[in-house]
């Protein structure tokens, strides 16, 4: 894994958690729009509520989005740990900006007060600091 990837991870879970998040919105903006049966009488198809079936999907759904909120601290906490092994404080703060905050290439330029080009420069340095310190992991990690 390049050190761009291990970075990228927390957003990719980031963004998978913001579309569980529409998926449950439509489907309580569904269910609320439903009615359940009021009487005993059998009301053709299956017989299943759909209501109940929408809170049963919604209910699961919730608890994908439990999960994957875990998957994503653990994430962004392992990632944040890796930035700050990082010895140059730029470099920190450019990937603490953009793998941790999501901001632009050009928000960091403004924040940092540097132009574009830089930015992106100090962004393959940074990214050879972060190699070295998964390198080092994996040396470590090595029976």
């Amino acid at each position: 894994m390049t050190p761009k990837q291990y970075l990228s991870r927390a957003r990719g879970i980031d963004r998978r958690i913001g579309a569980m998040l529409e998926e449950r919105a439509q489907l309580w903006a569904l269910a609320t729009k439903m009615s359940s049966p009021l009487t005993g009488m059998p009301h053709g198809g299956s017989g299943a509520d759909p209501l109940a079936h929408s809170v049963e999907r919604i209910i699961l759904l919730e608890h994908d989005i439990d999960d994957m909120i875990g998957s994503f601290v653990d994430t962004r906490d392992e990632i944040t740990a890796a930035i700050a092994q990082v010895e140059d404080g730029r470099y920190r703060l450019l990937l603490h900006c953009r793998y941790i905050l999501g901001l632009s290439w050009e928000d960091i330029g403004n924040r940092m007060n540097y132009d574009l080009r830089w930015v992106h420069r100090l962004h393959g340095h940074a990214l050879l600091a972060v190699q070295s310190i998964l390198d080092k992991r994996a040396v470590m990690n090595t029976p």
